[in-house]
């Protein structure tokens, strides 16, 4: 059982750090975050309440095995107990260049298994 459980991680790892990247694949990317807050204030009211939504979406391409290039949009909503609301949007252009951690990375887990 011992064994079995070894090498399921062994491969686990080798599975997980053999990642090879092809030109013209695709990468679509998204993040979804929501915050709020309420404080205590001088205020006629006594507490403050602020709350925010962010969302991003994004879409790349490789153009080579290790460069990423895309874009993408982020929006932002903010409304707070002042009667202040906010709102934004943005557009975005990313350019990722991916480089090796070592050369022989992959062989080197295989060969301690044996």
């Amino acid at each position: 059982m011992k064994n079995l459980l070894f090498l399921c991680i062994c491969f686990c790892l080798v599975a997980t750090t053999k990642a090879q990247f092809e030109k013209g694949q695709k990468v679509i990317a998204g993040q979804f975050s929501f915050y709020t807050q309420s404080t205590q204030t001088n205020s006629p009211s006594g507490v403050s309440n602020a709350s925010d939504v962010f969302a991003a979406f994004s879409y790349s391409s490789f153009s080579s095995p290790t460069t990423l290039k895309g874009f993408g949009i982020n929006l932002v909503y903010g409304d707070n107990s002042t009667n202040s609301i906010g709102n934004s949007v943005g557009v975005f252009y990313n350019y990722t260049k991916l480089e090796k951690l070592a050369n022989r990375f992959f062989s080197l887990l295989t060969e301690q298994q044996q």
